[in-house]
């Protein structure tokens, strides 16, 4: 099948020139391969529809073949690495330095990951940030989908002027059990982009009142002021309009 010689034997240009035909490699034919180089991994990684095998081989084959393991990663080694960070488990995620994580944070901000990884990626952050009821305006859009890692009561405690800093990847990130957690005037204050991007699984989710504020959020009401809505369940869904200012 292969044209290049025994997989051993293959150079990084022959392994970065694969594009997506490199998904047809199995995971024991991944663990054959030379993949020392995060220049070599950092090409692999582009390509997102890796199984969670084929992830867990790309993985395991740098750490051999460069002789790290987790905690030895530079911020660098993360960039790399990309989408087969989401294959790390619970333990790998929290041997990751602190330093290392937080110069990396907001490229990992940008992974499509499983709920579980980014609950742990959540914690990491918090490592560097904070407790997340903490988490200001600033942090919530460098950290991404991050965000979508955060549980109920977390959720909940964010200030209603903080949801259009939610970045949009991490509202459709946050699985709608959690999602219905937010106040109708949080959700009122998400702002027409974020409300846009809402999920038929999380509306579905959403009782009568939520609804309406989505509606409101949707229609930009979040900076109306209460005398300018006409209903009073509007009015009550909007209450204190946001600064129009960051």
């Amino acid at each position: 099948m292969w044209v290049w010689g025994l997989l051993p034997d293959w150079k990084s240009y022959h392994i970065v020139s694969l594009g997506r035909i490199a998904l047809a490699l199995t995971e024991h034919e991944i663990q054959e391969l030379d993949l020392h180089s995060i220049d070599t991994i950092s090409v692999l990684s582009q390509q997102t529809e890796w199984t969670l095998a084929q992830a867990r081989s790309i993985l395991q084959g740098f750490l051999e073949d460069s002789g790290q393991t987790i905690s030895t990663l530079k911020s660098f080694d993360l960039v790399g690495l990309g989408a087969i960070l989401c294959a790390l488990n619970s333990t790998e995620i929290m041997s990751i330095r602190t330093a290392e994580f937080s110069a990396a944070v907001a490229r990992i901000g940008l992974l499509f990951c499983s709920t579980p990884v980014l609950r742990q990626f959540k914690k990491m952050t918090e490592s560097v940030f904070g407790d997340a009821t903490s988490w200001n305006s600033s942090i919530l859009q460098e950290i991404g989908t991050i965000a979508g890692g955060l549980n109920e009561d977390e959720l909940r405690a964010f200030d209603k002027n903080l949801m259009p800093y939610f970045p949009p990847i991490a509202v459709r990130r946050i699985p709608p059990e959690i999602f219905q957690a937010l106040s109708p005037e949080q959700i009122a204050n998400l702002g027409p982009e974020n409300a846009a991007i809402v999920t038929r699984s999380q509306r579905e989710h959403l009782n009568a009142s939520q609804l309406q504020s989505l509606q409101l959020a949707l229609d930009g009401a979040r900076t109306s002021t209460p005398e300018t809505q006409n209903s009073s369940s509007a009015t009550q869904a909007v209450q204190t309009p946001a600064p129009s200012g960051e």
